[in-house]
């Protein structure tokens, strides 16, 4: 685990997915970091060693309380698959991954004030290493609904005799994207 706690935090630039290091910034200074692929910006230290974000059209500017200022170049950019660059953070207590809202949306000509929630998560959770996407578990859960749902409407097909349909309708949910979705799309059944 890279893990770092000064006001000076080392940053990881990693291939989205193989979580390999792309390149590494030893030194925290002002810069601008043109990502040229969808990648996890991973910053070895808390989240509390940022100050503010903000967004400018696909970029990403970090504020440092340490006073320096970073911008991910194309970090809100859609690759083929409709994903985006990421954020972690690093420290002793784990990996928190910062999820901005409505980040594949366009971002604003002028730069903005964003806040993202954080998430305890692992970086193999991000690039696919440890099995199952967010999209396939989900996808899996509506699978076991949707036969649950079968053998709950099966049992009740006896009929009441009063030409009433009593069917289950089954409503549920998934993320429309891979990794941190923003939308979710809906679907019902029955």
């Amino acid at each position: 685990m890279a893990v770092q706690n000064s006001l000076s935090p080392t940053v990881d630039i990693l291939n989205q997915d193989t979580g390999k290091v792309i390149t590494h910034y030893s030194e925290n200074a002002d810069r601008v970091v043109n990502l040229s692929q969808t990648s996890i910006v991973r910053i070895n230290a808390s989240p509390e060693t940022v100050n503010f974000y903000e967004r400018q059209g696909n970029d990403l500017i970090v504020h440092m309380k340490d006073g320096t200022t970073v911008r991910y170049q194309n970090f809100f950019h859609l690759d083929a698959e409709g994903q985006h660059s990421e954020l972690i953070f690093e420290d002793d207590k784990g990996v928190h991954h910062a999820l901005f809202p409505f980040a594949s949306e366009a971002g604003p000509a002028v730069a903005e004030a964003i806040t993202p929630t954080m998430a305890d998560t692992t970086l193999g959770a991000l690039t696919g290493a440890e099995g199952l996407t967010t999209l396939q578990a989900l996808g899996g859960i509506a699978a076991i609904g949707g036969i649950a749902g079968v053998a709950i409407a099966a049992s009740n097909s006896g009929g009441t005799g009063d030409g009433e349909d009593h069917g289950i309708r089954f409503v549920y949910l998934w993320r429309s994207e891979r990794r941190g979705g923003d939308g979710l799309a809906r679907h019902a059944s029955g």
